[in-house]
């Protein structure tokens, strides 16, 4: 179905890979799963995405700011975006 690869430490958490398999895409499986590591792994978090991946921009967004409550910062670095929050905003 698909598999996240998670850096956690004491400051930030990372996101280094995140994959649902494309039969599942769409029907809210990734959501479910990103909340339920954000859920798993207190704390803050950073979420990085390339310039050239509209659709990963889209879907972190989205699911970000729908579970933050908009409680997220975004910035653009090294060629990325990258949405910074805090698990404490979890709605």
């Amino acid at each position: 179905m698909g598999f996240a690869l998670i850096e956690s430490c004491k400051e930030i958490n990372t996101i280094h890979e995140f994959f649902i398999q494309a039969g599942y895409q769409g029907k809210g499986f990734g959501k479910v799963a990103a909340r339920k590591l954000f859920e798993a792994f207190d704390g803050y978090w950073n979420i990085s995405q390339i310039e050239k991946n509209q659709p990963a921009q889209a879907f972190w967004r989205n699911i970000i700011s729908d579970i933050t409550n908009g409680e997220m910062e975004e910035v653009h670095e090294n060629r990325k975006y990258v949405q910074k929050f805090h698990t404490s905003s979890l709605v």
